[in-house]
């Protein structure tokens, strides 16, 4: 098992312990018992383990291979297929609003300001959770809805990929101003990171794309990862 696996199941052991759970147990009605579910995530590549069944006070708790919690779909595989599937889907249903807005002739500004409160907050939606660990595929069918619009509004829009490294800075900021953050000794240096690699002052003085720093994925089992951003100059070497 990982340093990273090993420490994000800590973490989880801490929040969910018996104690804890009986005890919220104790303040929530037995309907509420009923709609919690089970997903297990199993990184070994044998997965053949037998785990326990989970009960609370009695009742036992419904196994699934996913679940949608909160707007994101969350699969036992840790795919993200399904749910960028579902953000297209959505953002496909308002681009008959955008299109009908073009035919009453309003400006493109108008028509932009209806995408970015619409369409881009669809596809956006917790974006730094997803988008680093999605494939192509998934991307390329999100990305194939901003370019409708684009076409449709005759204006050019910022791709999901610059969205996401901009949110993932902004958080990355807001968690190392915030010393009450559980990742702020994570990403200030006071702590080395679950892999076993330490921060360098040089990662955590500054968090932007100057110095060619930018996040890549935010991941479930060891928080939030940096990596070097690829500058088109290096681009240009290759």
């Amino acid at each position: 098992m990982s340093g990273g696996l090993k420490w994000a199941l800590t973490g989880i052991s801490r929040v969910c312990c018996p104690k804890r759970l009986m005890a919220r147990h104790v303040h929530c009605s037995k309907p509420v018992v009923g709609k919690t579910k089970e997903l297990i995530v199993d990184c070994s590549k044998k997965q053949e383990w037998h785990y326990q069944t989970v009960r609370i006070s009695g009742t036992t708790v419904e196994r699934v291979d996913r679940f949608r919690y909160p707007g994101v779909h969350i699969s036992q595989d840790l795919s993200w297929f399904r749910h960028t599937n579902s953000l297209a889907k959505k953002a496909r249903q308002c681009l008959y609003h955008l299109r009908r807005l073009r035919d009453f002739r309003l400006p493109s500004k108008v028509l932009r300001n209806f995408y970015t409160c619409t369409i881009e907050s669809i596809l956006t939606g917790n974006i730094t959770v997803w988008f680093g660990n999605s494939t192509k595929h998934d991307r390329q069918a999100l990305q194939r809805v901003v370019r409708s619009v684009e076409r449709i509004t005759h204006t050019e829009l910022p791709d999901l990929q610059t969205i996401y490294y901009k949110r993932c800075q902004t958080k990355a900021r807001r968690i190392v101003k915030d010393p009450t953050h559980p990742n702020n000794r994570l990403l200030s240096g006071r702590s080395p990171l679950p892999c076993g690699r330490t921060n360098t002052s040089g990662e955590r003085n500054e968090i932007s794309e100057d110095n060619g720093w930018s996040a890549a994925a935010q991941r479930p089992d060891t928080g939030v990862i940096y990596a070097p951003a690829k500058r088109d100059d290096d681009n240009d070497d290759n």
